[in-house]
């Protein structure tokens, strides 16, 4: 469990901060793509929109991760 925590340069605390911001955004694109799988005209870009934005977040802290090891 420390060796990850390491790796990425956060406290147990920040960790666990971070990776719920994570699991709180994608249970709401849950909800984006659900409702748009049933009524195609609802969210029709608003889930994969705020899937890019996710992905960009994690990709920009693993890059600031490395750059500062």
């Amino acid at each position: 469990m420390k060796k990850h925590l390491k790796e990425i340069d956060m406290s147990y605390f920040e960790h666990m901060k971070c990776a719920l911001a994570y699991a709180k955004e994608s249970a709401k694109m849950m909800v984006y793509f659900f409702v748009h799988a049933f009524l195609p005209d609802v969210w029709v870009s608003k889930g994969s929109t705020r899937l890019k934005i996710l992905n960009n977040k994690i990709k920009n802290r693993n890059i600031e991760n490395e750059n500062n090891t």
